[in-house]
This record gives C-alpha cells, structure tokens and sequence, in this order.
C-alpha cells in the first residue's frame, strides 16, 4: 500500500498516496468552516448596504404633511394653517345696542386662538375709524404668542365709526406675509362699513377684491341685526369664496 502511486488528473508527476489522502482529508474538515461561517454578524454587518427604494427610510416621513387646524368660532369651524382675524370695535359693538358683542368676541377669539397647534400661524387686526394690530406679520402659533393675543384681544375697547374696508385690505396684507397652503381670512363685524362718509357697499367690496389678487378666501361673521348689514356681508363673503356665519 504504501508503495501505490496515484497519478494527478492534470500533470504527469506521481503523488504518493500518503500526502494525497492527508490533503483530501484537510479539504473535507475545512469546507464546512469556510461555507458554514455567519453572513452579516459582527462588526462588518452594520456596514453592509440595504436594498432600499430611493430615499432610504425617510421616504414616507418627507410624504408626509401636516394636517390643517380646524378651529371652532362663533359656531362653526374653520379650517386653515394661516388665519387672520379682522375684529370689529367699533361704538355699536360695545353700547347699549351692541349689548355684550364685544365681550362674546373676545370670548370667541380667545377660545380660537387657544385652539391653534404650533404648526399653524396667525395673526389679527382690530378696527374702529383707527386700525389696532397685534401683529403686521403672521407668525407660528407658539404658546407666548397665543397668551400675548388673548391679552391684546381683551384690551380691546370698543368705540368709534366701522372703517371695515380698509381694515380688511390691511388684513389680506398681513395674511400675505406668511405663504401656507390654506389661509383664511375672517371679519367679524355688525353692521356696513361706515368711515365718516358716504356709505357704498359696492365700492367697499369692489376694493377688497382688487387688493385680494392672491383670491384669499374671506370668511365672515356678521353678529347685528340689520339687514343692510346683513346684505353686504353676504355679498363679501360670496365674492371673495368665503363662508359667512350668521350670530344674532
């Protein structure tokens, strides 16, 4: 036995059958080490690259948006993520005909401005023959701005003429200054626009929809009893794709 020669498949030099046997041997003891060895354990598996779509992991996060706020006022909800509230202050809000409107307004701006998330933004205008901003500028809805604008709200007193016209073109200003996808604009007053001067209602909403080129909607509460007043809310609303909500 130990003088048996076995020649190699490729090659013409004998190999005795001793060292052959010894190599098939080492080769049949080491495949399974070789084949059978952990894929991805360790140190290397972390840095082993993932068949993922485009965008990796964070593809369904950036699909993902914020929902509008859906704020109740004066009965009925809103929805939006930029809101500007124009408030009527004039004398007939807070006189012995205006009765309480000026205390249930600040009631119900309060309520609303509490209501907003930090993602939305706001801002408010007040007005009498004088404009009473809180704020030129729209900005995020953090809780210290929303304590500031009840503060302001509360301060408010009511007197004067209802310059409501350029009260609510000041208002589409302000709503300008922060660029959402759903803005809304909303008027509460009682009564037509009166500025110390002749009253013209068509004039008033021809105005408001030549400074509104962006066709903001404008949504409006009207809280008289008049029915002129009544009349032109209904026809601002219906021009300028607002909704208009009837308190009386």
């Amino acid at each position: 036995m130990q003088n048996t020669v076995i020649k190699q498949v490729m090659g013409s030099l004998p190999i005795p059958a001793p060292r052959l046997f010894t190599f098939l041997m080492f080769s049949v003891l080491c495949s399974p080490l070789v084949f059978s060895a952990p894929v991805g354990d360790g140190a290397g598996a972390a840095r082993r690259p993932l068949d993922l779509p485009s965008g990796g992991a964070t593809h369904s996060e950036e699909e993902e948006e914020e929902a509008p706020d859906l704020i109740h006022f004066y009965g009925h909800d809103h929805e939006g993520d930029n809101f500007v509230w124009v408030l009527d202050i004039s004398g007939s809000m807070g006189d012995e005909t205006g009765g309480e409107l000026i205390d249930q307004l600040k009631m119900e701006f309060s309520q609303a401005v509490t209501s907003l998330s930090r993602t939305s933004s706001f801002s408010a205008l007040a007005f009498d023959n004088n404009l009473y901003p809180f704020d030129m500028v729209s900005r995020m809805a953090v809780p210290s701005r929303k304590n500031a604008a009840i503060s302001w709200c509360n301060g408010l007193i009511a007197e004067g003429a209802t310059c409501l016209t350029v009260a609510a073109i000041t208002g589409l200003e302000i709503s300008r200054t922060r660029q959402t996808d759903s803005t809304r604009l909303i008027i509460v007053g009682d009564g037509v626009p009166y500025c110390y001067g002749e009253v013209d209602l068509e004039q008033s909403i021809s105005d408001i929809q030549n400074a509104n080129w962006e066709q903001i909607p404008i949504d409006a509460v009207y809280v008289g009893d008049q029915e002129l007043g009544l009349q032109y809310f209904q026809m601002l609303t219906e021009s300028c794709n607002g909704r208009l909500t009837i308190c009386q």
